[in-house]
């Protein structure tokens, strides 16, 4: 099968509870190789929840998640997160005794423990992403649009499927946004799909798709009804 014969993402019938509270209900949603995809919604609807079950960091109450056209519970929780999904965190998530290089090349070592080989590709990434020059500094002596580069060369090393970013640019100014974003947006390509969230409306006009979480149920926005948005609450 090539990629285009099914989606890369498809969510079926996705419920999830904390105890009595039901935070998604009845989420449905597919995704194709090739695509970007906005997830928007205010702080506490869920957005997180959503891309936590996405990555198997928590586990559904009842549904189907396939990446790839395999069950996300039929893949090794280790390859989810290798293999098939790269991630981009809110606060960065880097390992502060590490530096850049390192924190990047660590997304790969239970993949292959070839340093050299890493490293190589590690840094041809960096200078992608125009922070090779900081290669040996540690993240604490990292700006945070810097930081969040290294998260996204981390995330790309292992060249996965699905790229998922959690709220990516909500820890930086509106400037260092824009230029994370454009470099989301840059790495479109029909290898593989991205999938971001956010609650900054002016984000999601670098999808193909937007989407709103809302009371625990998902639903595609109109264009003509995001363009005719001029702030965030007119969504709701």
């Amino acid at each position: 099968m090539t990629p285009q014969e099914f989606p890369l993402l498809k969510i079926s019938d996705l419920n999830f509870s904390y105890g009595n509270t039901k935070v998604l209900e009845s989420i449905n949603f597919e995704m194709n190789y090739g695509h970007i995809s906005c997830i928007l919604g205010p702080s506490g609807s869920g957005k997180s929840t959503l891309f936590n079950l996405i990555t198997a960091l928590l586990h559904f109450d009842a549904g189907s998640i396939k990446i790839d056209n395999l069950e996300l519970s039929s893949i090794p929780e280790e390859l989810v997160r290798t293999k098939y999904i790269g991630i981009i965190f809110q606060k960065f998530e880097l390992y502060p005794h590490m530096n850049v290089l390192d924190n990047v090349i660590s997304s790969i070592w239970h993949v292959t423990q070839d340093y050299e080989k890493n490293k190589q590709l590690a840094t041809g990434i960096l200078k992608n992403m125009g922070i090779h020059e900081h290669i040996n500094k540690l993240p604490d002596e990292l700006s945070g649009g810097q930081k969040q580069r290294v998260g996204i060369a981390r995330a790309l090393i292992n060249s996965p499927k699905l790229i998922v970013a959690d709220e990516p640019t909500s820890n930086l100014d509106t400037d260092t946004s824009e230029k994370i974003m454009e470099i989301l947006g840059g790495l479109k390509s029909k290898e593989h799909g991205i999938i971001y969230s956010t609650h900054n409306l002016n984000n999601a006009r670098y999808a193909d798709n937007v989407f709103i979480l809302k009371d625990g149920k998902l639903n595609e926005i109109e264009e003509e009804r995001l363009i005719k948005s001029s702030h965030f609450s007119d969504l709701y």
